[in-house]
């Protein structure tokens, strides 16, 4: 006799699903044996881990989508429940970083988008989702499950992080007033703190400390095209390019490794750390 999975027979939406920790929910959702449909604006990546799913013996349903934008979202919804049925869980992972520098220094459009992003789409996917959710039979104790991926950043300082912050300390006060709303209808709403990946964020660090050691010697010259260059290959680096973070991380941590602990000293003594992260990244953004 089999033995019956814990989100057997479930729906599972997790948005940003194409890499990251996203991409790591939807595998382990699929292991706890939920449906999983995988979100996100890229549909390779998607697709792609949609794949790995099916290859673990899971069931999987890739669907690109803009969180940001409610017809998008209305789509995803529709589309998920022509295939499935009902959604029963709805993990809000869908998150953008830029930008990066002084609250009076960043584009304002780009500010705008990390909040429509970060925070927006977080009302937008419940938003969706709550009304078939309160009105489908119960699989269990509950009727659905909303998870907002959340961050440290929402009650800490981190200077030039603004509206990542700012979206995030949103996401936490939404999620407070959303489980109040929804209680009555046997529905959960919490948010989590899964961290950072420290390996991703250890070859991007040791990456950028490496070409401040290097411009602030003379060895090399900010041009614009060296400062595009530095962003998309600590992207690449940092969200791994075509799912090849690990590989990446076994050949070159050691030597990144060293490289960050000198870098560390070397930086945070002449420039400061804040320095750096505004030489690297705050001109790219705004090009």
């Amino acid at each position: 006799m089999s033995e019956v999975k814990l989100l057997e027979n479930k729906v599972a939406i997790i948005t940003g699903g194409g890499r990251g920790v996203g991409r790591a929910t939807a595998l382990a959702l699929a292991e706890a044996g939920a449906d999983v449909v995988v979100v996100a604006r890229s549909r390779r990546a998607i697709e792609v881990v949609a794949q790995e799913v099916r290859a673990r013996g899971g069931q999987a349903l890739a669907i690109p989508t803009d969180v940001s934008d409610p017809a998008s979202v209305d789509l995803l919804v529709l589309q998920t429940l022509r295939a499935s049925g009902r959604i029963d869980i709805l993990i809000n992972n869908a998150s953008v970083v830029a930008p990066i520098g002084m609250a009076w220094e960043v584009p304002p459009y780009i500010w705008q988008r990390n909040i429509n992003v970060n925070l927006g789409g977080v009302f937008l996917c419940a938003h969706a989702v709550l009304p078939h959710m309160i009105h489908q039979d119960p699989l269990g104790d509950v009727r659905g499950k909303i998870i907002n991926v959340s961050s440290g950043a929402a009650s800490e300082i981190v200077l030039g992080g603004s509206a990542y912050s700012a979206a995030k300390a949103g996401v936490d006060q939404f999620t407070r007033v959303l489980a109040a709303e929804v209680e009555s209808h046997s529905i959960t709403v919490n948010s989590a703190y899964p961290g950072v990946a420290f390996q991703a964020v250890l070859l991007t660090i040791g990456t950028l400390f490496t070409m401040l050691f290097l411009y602030r010697s003379g060895r090399i010259r900010a041009t614009p095209r060296f400062r595009r260059g530095v962003f998309m290959a600590t992207g690449a680096v940092f969200f791994g390019v075509k799912g090849g973070i690990e590989r990446v991380a076994k050949i070159l941590m050691p030597l990144l490794f060293v490289i960050l602990l000198g870098m560390v000293i070397y930086s945070t003594q002449t420039a400061g750390f804040g320095e750096a992260m505004h030489f690297l990244f705050q001109p790219v953004l705004i090009i």
